[in-house]
């Protein structure tokens, strides 16, 4: 026990043999390589967990019933479509433009051609139920996947103005 608690102050002290490091620029540089990663390793880490504890699955059912005794409203159904506008109308007033108007309109409608058939085989591969139980075709969203495939669009278009105007989108 002794040879190992020597061995082990031996281990620990090699680092005061070594020269000293800045620690406030170790620190900084070590938070910027971890803290994007810190939200989605949480969401993704209690997804895996809700699969196998019964009570993080019943929160959730609870969470679901209470949403699906609200109020629907269909505005998210047109909201998705303001990227593809955006991506005209800044032009229109005035922003300039990577591309000319019909190369957008080739790239915008190969994108989402291309889009709506993936997400559409990948629904028929997957069937997952709805939470509100109406069909079997709930994943991926293609409300998320049109309004990303809009948000990119205008993001690299406009990124050399204001890298913003695609976080807007």
């Amino acid at each position: 026990m002794k040879k190992l608690t020597l061995i082990l102050c031996l281990l620990c002290s090699v680092q005061l043999l070594c020269a000293q490091h800045d620690t406030v620029l170790v620190q900084q540089q070590n938070s910027k390589k971890i803290l994007p990663y810190v939200l989605p390793a949480t969401l993704i880490g209690y997804g895996i967990i809700t699969q196998f504890t019964p009570a993080l699955q019943n929160f959730d059912h609870r969470i679901d019933a209470k949403i699906q005794n609200q109020k629907t409203y269909s505005f998210d159904d047109y909201i998705l479509f303001t990227p593809y506008v955006s991506l005209y109308a800044l032009d229109w007033c005035g922003a300039r433009a990577k591309h000319s108007f019909w190369e957008r309109s080739f790239a915008v409608g190969f994108a989402g051609v291309a889009t709506i058939g993936i997400v559409t085989a990948t629904k028929h591969l997957t069937e997952v139920e709805r939470p509100d139980k109406s069909n079997n075709a709930s994943f991926p969203s293609m409300h998320t996947a049109v309004a990303f495939v809009g948000a990119h669009s205008l993001f690299r278009e406009y990124q050399d103005i204001s890298p913003w105007i695609g976080v807007a989108g």
